[in-house]
């Protein structure tokens, strides 16, 4: 008698295990039980940042005078009232010594603080380094909200530094331009 009730007992938590993943895959598809009405959830209302979204490109620039530039740090960071500004891309510098993009932590592209540090260097022998003012990098920036706003754009230079490694005394950054802040739609 105890073989047939631990039978009865494993046919009814198989019974009832099928019946579980039965009905869940039945909900998840959008398909309730037999007479039962299951309903889309409501989609997301539109917030004020979904209104529009704008993007542009921005030039960053290093002046090292004529020492030649084989590694650098920049801090970028993007503001705009009343919305927010993120990096969507990251393209490489003028010379071919940085012409691959920079180095950059993803994680950063997700924060919405509008801000990321980037940095570059290369192993080129001198005579092969950039001098005078060379583009580091151009950004590719998505603008949310703040309409009737123009998007503001700084970098602050961290380290500029020659073949050997010695920091490059003053050199500096800026945004040198950036292309118009074109509306894409909602």
């Amino acid at each position: 008698m105890s073989t047939r009730l631990a039978f009865s007992h494993n046919t009814y938590w198989l019974l009832m295990m099928t019946l579980m993943v039965t009905s869940t895959l039945m909900l998840m598809l959008g398909q309730g039980p037999v007479g039962s009405a299951v309903r889309s959830p409501a989609p997301p209302s539109p917030s004020p940042l979904s209104a529009s979204i704008r993007f542009a490109t921005v030039d960053v620039v290093i002046e090292i005078g004529t020492v030649p530039l084989a590694a650098w740090q920049v801090e970028f960071h993007g503001s705009i009232a009343g919305g927010e500004v993120r990096l969507v891309g990251i393209e490489g510098g003028e010379h071919a010594a940085f012409a691959q993009p920079a180095y950059y932590d993803p994680a950063a592209l997700t924060i919405d603080n509008g801000r990321v540090i980037l940095a570059a260097y290369s192993t080129n022998a001198s005579s092969a380094l950039p001098t005078g003012k060379t583009r580091i990098a151009r950004l590719h920036v998505s603008i949310r909200g703040g309409e009737d706003q123009q998007a503001e754009f700084g970098v602050t230079l961290r380290i500029a530094a020659n073949a050997v490694g010695q920091a490059i005394a003053g050199a500096h950054a800026a945004v040198l331009s950036t292309t118009s802040q074109h509306d894409k739609g909602s």
